[in-house]
């Protein structure tokens, strides 16, 4: 249906090790036969802190009426105090003296994809997951991709659908849930989050299996057995 120009793409956003607003995923479309060489209209990390280029890209083009689900376990915003930089960089291994740089960077790009693109970015407050990966391929499916559709989805709910996860709940005994570094995020609309708020209003016993707890409130603390 794909190749028909039909269907759905599912796309999850997480565990991505990338905090680039979702330029490596447009740079990776460059159209190979656009004139002036398009990389050039592209901007790179460096320019970002400088200047905006003045021109718009030309990349690949795709019609067809497919619809791309973008599904996120968090519900961060772009930018900010409490935006994908500073609550995932040091994640990724960005020291706290980089956050102020690469804060302007996205900054940047996000005004590039405004003011160049034209890309009216709906919901910021909301679409930093994956280093607001998914902005990318917004910015992409409206000015390129003729008739794609882009769609936001929480990745808990497709889980809990597909699962069944509220009827299971109720029979089990022991809820089992994980996540490399469990932390203040993980609260946050995250799957761990979720299995965990429900499984203490249900009054289950809760396993969370994580390389790092750090930074979780007291509830978790008290009523969670870690591993």
């Amino acid at each position: 249906r794909l190749l028909n120009g039909q269907g759905k793409i599912l796309i999850g956003l997480g565990g991505s090790a990338t905090n680039d607003g979702g330029l490596g995923f447009l740079t990776s479309l460059i159209s190979p036969t656009s004139s002036p060489p398009t990389p050039s209209l592209l901007p790179s990390f460096s320019s970002l802190l400088l200047p905006l280029p003045s021109s718009s890209p030309s990349l690949a083009t795709f019609n067809s009426k497919i619809t791309i689900n973008i599904v996120t376990d968090v519900s961060t915003p772009v930018l900010g105090s409490h935006g994908c930089t500073s609550t995932f960089g040091p994640q990724k291994g960005l020291h706290s003296s980089q956050i102020t740089e690469m804060e302007i960077w996205m900054t940047n790009l996000i005004d590039f994809y405004q003011r160049q693109l034209g890309h009216n970015i709906n919901g910021a407050e909301t679409k930093g997951a994956a280093g607001a990966l998914g902005v990318g391929i917004e910015v992409w499916a409206e000015k390129w991709g003729q008739g794609v559709e882009v769609r936001w989805d929480k990745g808990i709910e497709l889980i809990k659908n597909e699962l069944n996860f509220e009827e299971k709940i109720k029979w089990a005994q022991v809820l089992v849930t994980g996540e490399g570094r469990v932390d203040e995020t993980s609260e946050k609309g995250k799957v761990v989050g979720e299995v965990v708020s429900r499984g203490l209003e249900e009054g289950k016993r809760i396993v969370v299996v994580c390389g790092k707890w750090d930074k979780v409130s007291g509830d978790w603390r008290k009523k969670i057995e870690v591993g």
